[in-house]
């Protein structure tokens, strides 16, 4: 027989079964490419080709494994049980986890639990509590135990397929587990972007803790309004307005009975459900219901944030920010541009790390304190400040240009207003064009996302093409603007889509009789 050569590098070829018992299965390549398990190959002369190689997690129950050599081998977690060996099988080989009795070990790279591709190394395993690994000792469907293992997998490795995979598995368990239901929402709505089916399993756990909470309040109510709070930024993100506002009036009922009885654990969460309230009313063009919502919030963040942790100085400065906008929307400019400089100070002060989160709160802080300059007239100072922001997300995009490149294009689209307020028009055009080529990517992959927000940048094209003299080439812009935008203007009225496309069919027809634009 001839004698095997494979390398550490070209060892293990993982086959994938749907059968939860068998679902790592051979582990060889043999010449002619077929995978053969140990027990086929047991006729090969392999004395030495299984040293040092890696096996974590596998299922290999029952194997024959006498006459091999895993002299250093790694079994991290592997399932041994009823398997055959002679005394020098295992020498020097890590056994850390193995089963060689007893019920299986269904834990690995989450394959065994519900078919994701990928192997967990033994060293990567560690943070997962005992508990977990206990619970999945005794049953490998244990509901509550796969869904700390889905939020290990999601938060401590960022394998979101494994994360997602795991957390189906606890939530189609008959023994329903609530809250393994309201983080896999929180999962689709934050790494997914799935805001739909992010809704559909907030309201199935809203509906579950809404029967526990009659039976026991005081352990089911913080979890109540969690789901509702979530569930409300959610259902104004698919445009289910006055389905959200309840749900979020719902929870900040629900917090202001909590933080009565503990304030120091819930007046956080109210002032966080409170500012979510301010939001949505905002985007529904209640500024002054807003406002009152809004300064409520930075009346409870004012009180937390002295001498407390980054945390609250950070939620402070962004309820500054609603409330700025909701200032400056019922015409209190001056106010509303001392609040905004007063949220940039405190970001400058929390982003002076490398913390990105703190960075993005800059950048976006800058994008309202531009604004509110420019509306007491400073356009210098304006286009200072829009400036600065694009800088920072051009720094973070340089990292994760995937991430951060929805910023960096709003960011670039409201430079080039700032240009064109000091009579810049070639820079604001060529920063427009910018903004548009990234738009066009994000919509390319994401229209339902990102079609309207392209064609509010083309209608910018088009109008400032039409000041420059090109009025065919600023025809053309604002009529595909238009043709993006108009889908989500239609099924959201009160969207910003629907607020820019009567301007937009407005100016279309002012190009049309060569007259001035309304903007």
């Amino acid at each position: 027989m001839p004698k095997s050569n494979l390398s550490p590098e070209a060892v293990i070829q993982i086959k994938i079964s749907s059968d939860d018992t068998t679902c790592i299965e051979g582990i060889l390549e043999c010449q002619d490419g077929q995978l053969k398990s140990l027990a086929q190959i047991a006729g090969l002369d392999i004395a030495n080709d299984f040293k040092g190689l890696r096996f974590c997690w596998m299922n290999l129950r029952g194997q024959d494994l006498k006459g091999f050599n895993f002299d250093g081998a790694d079994f991290t977690g592997a399932d041994l049980r009823d398997c055959k060996f002679d005394n020098d099988t295992f020498k020097n080989a890590d056994l850390s986890l193995t089963t060689f009795e007893g019920d299986t070990f269904f834990l690995s790279d989450g394959s065994k639990l519900s078919g994701v591709t990928g192997q967990i190394k033994g060293e990567e395993l560690r943070g997962i509590s005992s508990e977990i690994i206990d619970d999945l000792r005794k049953n490998p469907n244990n509901p509550q135990s796969l869904g700390k293992l889905a939020l290990y997998m999601w938060h401590q490795r960022a394998d979101f397929d494994a994360a997602e995979a795991l957390f189906q598995r606890a939530t189609d368990h008959i023994d329903l587990d609530v809250p393994s239901l309201h983080s896999y929402a929180r999962f689709l709505e934050t790494a997914r972007n799935n805001s739909i089916e992010a809704i559909s399993l907030y309201q199935k756990s809203i509906k579950w803790l809404e029967i526990l909470c009659a039976e026991n309040p005081g352990e089911h109510y913080p979890q109540l309004a969690a789901s509702l709070n979530n569930n409300s930024v959610n259902l104004a993100e698919c445009g289910r307005h006055q389905e959200a506002l309840e749900n979020i009036s719902s929870a900040i009922q629900i917090y202001e009975m909590l933080s009565t009885k503990d304030p120091l654990n819930f007046r956080p969460a109210l002032a966080g459900a409170l500012q979510n309230k301010a939001n949505q009313l905002y985007d529904l063009g209640d500024h002054a219901a807003a406002l009152d919502a809004i300064i409520k919030a930075v009346s409870i963040n004012r009180q937390l944030a002295p001498g407390k942790e980054d945390a609250f100085k950070f939620k402070l400065a962004d309820s500054l920010i609603i409330f700025s906008n909701s200032l400056s929307a019922l015409g209190d400019l001056g106010q509303a541009l001392n609040v905004s400089r007063e949220a940039v100070q405190i970001f400058r002060e929390l982003s002076s790390g490398n913390n990105p989160t703190y960075k993005v709160a800059l950048g976006n802080s800058l994008v309202n304190f531009s604004r509110d300059l420019s509306n007491v007239g400073d356009a210098t100072g304006a286009l200072q400040a829009m400036s600065d922001s694009v800088r920072i997300y051009r720094d973070l995009s340089a990292d994760a240009p995937d991430q951060y490149a929805p910023q960096l294009a709003s960011c670039l689209h409201n430079l080039s207003m700032r240009f064109s307020e000091i009579g810049q028009l070639p820079r604001a055009l060529s920063t427009l064009e910018e903004a548009i080529a990234i738009r066009e990517k994000l919509a390319a992959t994401n229209p339902a996302r990102f079609n309207a927000l392209l064609g509010n940048s083309m209608s910018l094209l088009a109008y400032g093409t039409y000041e420059s003299g090109q009025r065919d080439h600023a025809v053309r812009h604002l009529e595909k603007a238009i043709k993006l935008v108009t889908p989500q203007a239609e099924v959201q009225p009160t969207s910003q889509a629907g607020q820019w496309l009567p301007t937009m069919q407005h100016n279309l027809a002012r190009m049309h009789s060569l007259l001035p634009l309304i903007i």
